[in-house]
């Protein structure tokens, strides 16, 4: 049992990056997801053949995400850890901030004006 278990470490470990683990986890929450609304997007038809289900390509791409990013968590989380996470996190929050600054414009263009709002973020996005 122990070899075993020292073969599925060794056969996912990898050179890891710093936020590559958070990356990981979220995407494999985004790929359950998909694969957890498949049946409101798609339909199965009786008395069709398989491949030409509307469900089944579809099915078929969503779960290949599904297995793909369970080997990229598992990847990640059997590798060696580095430094740097942390800091890695913060840049992708700090990365954030450009599009809350835009749906603010969006929000506000409509109330303000197209002309006042745009020379106004223009102003504060070059200020901050």
């Amino acid at each position: 049992m122990i070899a075993k278990a020292t073969w599925v470490k060794t056969f996912f470990e990898r050179e890891r990056r710093p936020g590559d683990l958070v990356f990981a986890i979220l995407f494999l929450l985004f790929s359950v997801f998909l694969v957890s609304q498949i049946g409101t997007e798609s339909k199965w038809i009786k008395g069709t053949k398989l491949f030409t289900q509307p469900m089944f390509w579809p099915a078929v791409s969503l779960i290949g995400m599904m297995l793909f990013s369970i080997c990229h968590v598992l990847g990640a989380v059997f590798s060696s850890r580095s430094d740097g996470r942390l800091s890695e996190l913060f840049f992708w929050i700090r990365s954030i901030e450009y599009a809350i600054w835009f749906m603010v414009y969006v929000w506000i263009v409509p109330i303000v004006g197209y002309l006042p709002s745009t020379l106004f973020f223009a102003l504060l996005l070059t200020l901050s």
